[in-house]
């Protein structure tokens, strides 16, 4: 099961902005997107939009040490 943070969107957002923002890389908007069927893909989102965003699971030092089969990822 997906778990999602509930983000409302500010004037000036973008989809690489927002993916930055959440997971450190802007071109990881792909589930974004994905997890957000109502919204237009348009180059900026409208301002007070709310959006779900997927909870990822971020590798760390400590997760790198995990074999990749036992990662949540």
């Amino acid at each position: 099961m997906t778990e999602y943070y509930i983000y409302r969107a500010k004037q000036g957002d973008r989809w690489d902005l927002i993916a930055s923002k959440f997971y450190g890389n802007q071109y990881d908007y792909k589930d974004i997107i994905a997890a957000n069927p109502h919204i237009p893909v348009k180059p900026v989102i409208d301002a007070d939009t709310e959006m779900r965003i997927p909870v990822k699971v971020l590798l760390s030092e400590n997760n790198l040490n995990v074999p990749f089969w036992k990662r949540e990822d």
